[in-house]
């Protein structure tokens, strides 16, 4: 019998306290939900009660008790589901549950009812999750973690791919090219929304610097953007627009994902009104784009790209394009960069050595060797070569 159910149920204890969910699981139920930065209520972190004002693990009990009849009725969330335990106990891991300790004052009005459940789940907003989930990271990484939550795509476990295939206009790519969703080791989801802002965050951690954590993110804050699309966008970002003092090559700040209004001979291209650069700096006329592989590996997308590329052509736009291997080589990508900034009108400095020293640390976090191994394509036909294997992945699969 396993160890759990040996325990006593301790259900009729807290039948008044409800359940919280936490860390990754509160992501995906906010997802789920559709409860965007514009749907939730005001931040209540910056009140005068500058350590917030409702501990969580006492007054609102958290969940100490073997019932899984709580999170049974929420249905749509993957499991294991993350939730907040008291300090001083709780259930044991299980494939239903991972139970999560958290003994700082945090603001009751900053839970949210998880909708389609009981009113007993509540759900830690996106700030909370950040916290929790930065305890353990580089600042690199707890960077990426708020361009995602900032941002319009997540990078999700392989449980909750089945959830976000049911949110309405999302798409997926999987994790390495080619596997399936029983095979990857994870995945990416393109075209959600915002659950929060860069302020949003700066503002909750001020307002509970104590709270373990809030040290972490507030250092990644410099490294993060709001509305980022994607992983290679983050990573770009963090590489040549940032601070130099953290290792970027603090290039002029672009325009992100901004609409850029179209000529009538360029939508004649695009076949629309409008296109979103993924970077863009209207002073010069010039055009960022990254190009990953769910929206520009099959052959229909490199149609688009080039259609696109016209499209920029006819609004007298220089658009230049990076793609994952040359983000991911130094060499290719500072070619790329001083190229950038020669038709930005500046130039790259050179940088001292506790600047190089800085930079490569800056790229080891971001790069760490990789647990799967993929070699890029060091030439056209390699690179052609991933294309077709990827379309024919695609074919295979009915996407």
């Amino acid at each position: 019998m396993p160890e759990t159910t040996q325990e006593p149920r301790r259900a009729n204890l807290h039948v008044a306290q409800p359940v919280v969910v936490c860390s990754r699981s509160s992501v995906e139920a906010l997802d789920v939900m559709r409860m965007d930065v514009a749907r939730r209520p005001p931040a209540r972190g910056t009140e005068p009660v500058r350590e917030g004002s409702f501990v969580v693990t006492r007054e609102l009990g958290s969940w100490g008790t073997q019932d899984a009849s709580a999170l049974d009725r929420a249905v749509a969330l993957p499991r294991p589901v993350h939730v907040l335990v008291p300090a001083g106990g709780g259930p044991k891991p299980t494939a239903l549950l991972c139970p999560h300790k958290w003994k700082f004052r945090n603001p009751y009005d900053d839970l949210i009812p998880f909708d389609g459940g009981s009113p007993r789940i509540l759900v830690a907003p996106p700030e909370l999750a950040l916290l929790q989930l930065a305890a353990r990271l580089d600042r690199v990484h707890v960077a990426g973690l708020i361009n995602q939550l900032v941002g319009t795509y997540r990078v999700i476990r392989p449980q909750a791919i089945p959830t976000y295939r049911r949110i309405p206009h999302s798409s997926i790519e999987l994790y390495p090219r080619g596997s399936t969703e029983d095979t990857c080791i994870s995945a990416t989801v393109y075209g959600l929304k915002p659950l929060t802002t860069v302020e949003r965050v700066r503002d909750y951690v001020r307002a509970m610097p104590s709270a373990h954590g809030s040290h972490l993110v507030e250092g990644a804050l410099p490294l993060a953007h709001d509305g980022l699309a994607s992983p290679l966008e983050s990573q770009t970002y963090m590489l040549a627009f940032c601070s130099r003092r953290l290792g970027s090559l603090g290039l002029p700040m672009p325009d992100i994902n901004g609409e850029l209004p179209l000529t009538p001979q360029a939508r004649r291209f695009a076949n629309k009104d409008v296109i979103i650069p993924d970077f863009y700096w209207p002073e010069g006329h010039v055009a960022l784009e990254t190009n990953g592989w769910l929206y520009h590996g099959s052959p229909r997308a490199i149609t688009g790209t080039s259609l696109r590329d016209k499209a920029y052509r006819a609004m007298g736009i220089t658009c230049l394009t990076l793609t994952s291997p040359e983000v991911r080589s130094e060499n290719l990508f500072m070619a790329a960069m001083e190229e950038l900034a020669g038709y930005l009108g500046t130039s790259i400095p050179q940088g001292t050595e506790a600047f190089r020293r800085q930079r490569q640390r800056l790229r080891d976090q971001m790069f760490p060797p990789r647990n799967v191994p993929e070699p890029e394509p060091e030439t056209d036909e390699g690179y052609l070569a991933q294309l077709d294997a990827y379309a024919d992945s695609l074919a295979a699969s009915g996407r």
